[in-house]
């Protein structure tokens, strides 16, 4: 017989419990929300914050401050942010949020993504990945400009520029498994820009 939380009957925060059931990333409720009526399911982690809204809530709420964008793809990449930030346990453990003046208008992150270069086929930015989404801390950058700025890149130094593993590997036109398996061979950053490749097959197991 499994096991069902006392919770269930309870109203927390908005959300009268209805059922829960046992996950792999721990217990989850079925949730029915007290404004809308909507059901979803819920971590409590997600419950248990106050003030926060039900999926259909939020969509609705947003939907009213769109000013003629919603359903647009700019549009749809502030939603993600808000999403990304409130639900993500994540971005919700490193305490990555939007700023308010974007959180409160998106006519404010509207302007300042059309100001700085937004396109269609761009993804926002954190310049600094221990930092929140602010108009100081954003760009719009390609899929592979935003890989270069992950947090467990590799970043050396080499003629006076800082530069990811894979920057420097285009940059010098190697191939990216060479610079990879010399950098985990611990060579110095000259040797492995410029030692020559020994292009058998032994050697292009190991790198060298």
């Amino acid at each position: 017989m499994v096991r069902k939380s006392k919770k269930i009957g309870k109203v927390i925060n908005g959300f009268l419990i209805l059922d829960s059931e046992s996950r792999k990333t721990g217990t989850w409720f079925k949730v029915k929300c007290t404004k809308c009526g909507h059901i979803q399911y819920k971590s409590f982690n997600f419950v248990k914050i106050t003030n926060v809204q039900c999926d259909k809530c939020n969509v609705l709420r947003k939907k009213r401050n769109a000013n003629g964008h919603y359903g647009e793809p700019i549009y749809n990449r502030y939603i993600e942010i808000i999403r990304r930030t409130e639900q993500h346990e994540y971005y919700k453990n490193k305490n990555i949020t939007m700023c308010e003046e974007w959180q409160n208008d998106f006519m404010k992150f509207y302007e300042w993504a059309i100001n700085n270069g937004y396109r269609d086929d761009l993804t926002i930015d954190r310049i600094d990945n221990t930092k929140g989404y602010s108009p100081d801390n954003c760009r719009w950058a390609t899929s592979k400009e935003q890989a270069n700025n992950r947090t467990n890149n590799v970043v050396v130094e080499y003629n006076g520029k800082k530069l990811t593993l894979s920057q420097l590997a285009e940059k010098y036109n190697l191939p990216k498994y060479i610079v990879y398996n010399r950098y985990k061979a611990k060579w110095d950053i000259e040797d492995i820009v410029n030692r020559p490749i020994d292009i058998s097959k032994r050697s292009k197991k190991y790198g060298k």
